[in-house]
């Protein structure tokens, strides 16, 4: 398979995680109780990553650069740890807590 499939692999999750992040705000009952956050981003990276292990797992055989494949799937595992360690630490936002 050509090096194409790896950027429709890619595009797929971009799009995926757009749509992710979009529906989030399907229980807002109007336009101006939707309001754009750091946590909602973490929460869909730690969507998007596991799905991007699957999706690749299941379809290791279309894609025949092994090496390339492993970068993937390492890639899912860094971003989901670094999304879960980044969603579960306030460090982001210690300088907004007022004490």
């Amino acid at each position: 398979m050509k090096s194409k499939s790896y950027v429709k692999f890619a595009a797929m999750m971009a799009v995926s995680f757009v749509i992710m992040y979009a529906v989030m705000f399907l229980n807002a009952d109007v336009f101006e109780h939707v309001m754009l956050s750091t946590t909602r981003t973490y929460m869909t990276i730690l969507m998007v990553a596991p799905m991007a292990i699957s999706m690749m797992l299941f379809m290791w055989g279309m894609y025949e650069n092994k090496k390339a494949n492993y970068v993937m799937l390492r890639l899912g595992a860094r971003n989901y740890r670094s999304s879960n360690a980044e969603y579960r630490s306030n460090e982001v936002f210690d300088h907004m807590i007022v004490k």
